[in-house]
């Protein structure tokens, strides 16, 4: 049993003598493992063969997982775009007490906001790259390409919901 640290998503392989078999909660683990097996046997020249049989909750459940991450690594995001604006709203008006309480928290907050920020780069792209990967892999275990749909959903994650990304998957 292997344990992503990251997603939490596990890797069960049981095996033996002339058989193996993988189940993941994370349909691109199984993709990679497929791959590094068939990579594996082919240098060796070893024939063997290979069902999945992927669960299409599995790919919902993972979705649904990532979503708390993907939320707040946007909020984090959008707080950091507002910071520079409401500093300038500040410097003007030294009593912030008319603006809505999360922006008053947002400027309380500033320092926080900017380490987080400085301490996680890239993780938003990171979690995109994961849901593509996951869209990706997804098809290519029904036996379509997706490439050209890629644009589309990168889109939908910029402008992001769980219930889009769910529809578009």
């Amino acid at each position: 049993m292997f344990r992503n640290t990251f997603l939490e998503t596990l890797l069960l392989a049981d095996y033996q003598k002339g058989q193996a078999t993988f189940r993941s909660d994370s349909l691109t683990t199984l993709a990679i493992v497929k791959e590094v097996v068939t990579k594996e046997a082919t240098a060796r020249k070893i024939q063997i063969q290979i069902s999945v049989d992927p669960k299409e909750e599995t790919v919902t459940a993972l979705l649904q997982k990532i979503d708390p991450l993907l939320c707040y690594q946007l909020s984090l995001a959008n707080k950091v775009k507002l910071l520079d604006t409401l500093k300038e709203v500040k410097m003007q008006e030294p009593d912030v007490a008319f603006l809505a309480p999360e922006y008053v928290e947002i400027l309380e907050n500033e320092e926080k906001i900017k380490r987080e920020l400085k301490e996680q780069p890239g993780r938003l792209q990171f979690l995109h790259g994961i849901i593509v990967d996951l869209f990706v892999d997804n098809a290519k275990f029904k036996g379509q390409n997706v490439t050209a749909q890629v644009p589309q959903l990168q889109r939908v994650l910029h402008d992001y919901s769980l219930e889009a990304l769910l529809r578009f998957f």
